[in-house]
């Protein structure tokens, strides 16, 4: 479980960021190492961040590189000068033959979702269905989970979304992953045509009103920045102004 990312700090360096929860072992001791190896695979007792899910998402994309988040591109001093320059990192690679790795996309190509109507990019999915201990006469609240990368050939984004009490993932999670998919289509590109045009920019360019749930489609007819987005350093803490430029996260 460590090597793809769940139960160990995901290397961010986020502060205080948390690890996660593997609680199978203790299953294992109360009941047995069949039940427990039962609950891992539906991942019953285990406690993950959204950080974490979408680097496991990343590693299965890779087949089996676990990459290190990186949250910013490249530091700049006060003249425009790049300080310091951020480089993909391989936390480990785990090793397995192909055809594991082909089983898993198998499943993830046939799981069902709302909200991914009229795509022009293919993906593989999971959805889950967290639950935690509830309040009040709720014994449990279920939180909505959905995993993703895309595309299926050339994977360039994974997605984690978690939705508290949300439901099910795949319609109280996966539709908010379909906006992420669709902004990063638009601004970078998820197929060899490259980004797409601004939702909104033809008649056909609507999210489908079934996938909405009976609302009104609605368009998207802003186009994302097209600068990266940049982030002053204030002068007191460290004498001189800086920047950070972020980029977005990629899987390789």
């Amino acid at each position: 479980m460590k090597e793809f990312g769940l139960g160990v700090k995901t290397g961010s360096g986020l502060p205080k960021e948390s690890p996660g929860i593997v609680d199978y072992y203790n299953s294992a001791t109360r009941d047995s190492y069949q039940s427990a190896m039962i609950y891992a695979s539906f991942g019953q007792q285990g406690k993950y961040t959204a950080l974490q899910l979408a680097q496991y998402a990343a590693t299965l994309a890779s087949h089996g590189k676990r990459m290190k988040p990186l949250l910013v591109d490249h530091t700049t001093d006060a003249e425009g000068n790049v300080v310091t320059n951020m480089k993909p990192e391989v936390l480990n690679e785990i090793d397995l033959p192909d055809s594991y790795w082909r089983t898993i996309e198998n499943g993830m190509a046939q799981v069902k979702v709302e909200g991914f109507d009229n795509v022009r990019y293919d993906f593989y999915r999971k959805t889950g269905t967290s639950q935690q201990q509830g309040v009040g006469k709720r014994k449990f609240v279920e939180n909505a989970v959905f995993i993703s990368f895309a595309p299926q050939d050339k994977p360039k984004l994974a997605v984690a979304v978690i939705v508290p009490d949300g439901g099910y993932g795949g319609w109280g999670a996966a539709p908010i992953a379909r906006k992420i998919f669709d902004a990063y289509d638009a601004e970078v590109g998820l197929t060899d045509a490259g980004p797409r045009p601004p939702l909104g920019s033809n008649a056909g360019d609507r999210y489908d009103a079934a996938a909405l749930r009976g609302r009104r489609p609605r368009l998207m007819s802003d186009p994302l920045p097209s600068r990266p987005c940049q982030a002053s350093v204030p002068p007191r803490c460290c004498g001189r102004a800086g920047g950070l430029s972020f980029f977005t996260p990629r899987l390789c």
